[in-house]
């Protein structure tokens, strides 16, 4: 499971430092190019401390420095951003066959009948719904054309 912050390394940090030195910034100008309100996870960030890790990736972006370097054990599993994650559909498609497959005995058994308030006896679901055709023309208005 990915986690929802990170933190940087003491090598990191210093790496992160110069990067900010060369800008000629403070924290608060920092927190505005990460459209922050307050400079307490700009303070974080730099002082090692966990940072939420979408404004750690947007420190780092600002800087101009590859976040997976300066982070402290980044997630593996945790896309590049722009960069697309990986299609699981086939396996969420795989999953939702098993679970019908498993259910589907239980929602019947549960949804199948109703008991109706004017009938005495419970009604099978199926007996309820039927088929219905659709007609392109409408057959009991075709009479009222005139034939020209």
């Amino acid at each position: 499971m990915v986690k929802r912050s990170l933190q940087a390394t003491p090598a990191g940090i210093q790496q992160a430092k110069r990067s900010f030195a060369i800008t000629g910034w403070n924290q608060e100008d920092l927190a505005a190019e990460v459209n922050l309100k307050t400079r307490q996870p700009i303070w974080r960030f730099f002082t090692g401390q966990p940072v939420d890790r979408h404004v750690f990736m947007d420190i780092c972006s600002i800087l101009n420095l590859e976040w997976r370097e300066i982070a402290d054990n980044p997630p593996a599993e945790f896309p590049i951003p722009g960069e697309k994650a990986l299609p699981i559909t086939a396996e969420i498609e795989t999953l939702v066959a098993q679970t019908r497959s498993q259910l589907r005995e239980t929602v019947e058994n549960q949804c199948g009948v109703l008991q109706l308030l004017d009938i005495s006896h419970p009604v099978n679901i199926n007996d309820i719904y039927i088929d219905v055709n659709i007609l392109k023309k409408i057959t009991s208005q075709q009479y009222l054309r005139s034939p020209t």
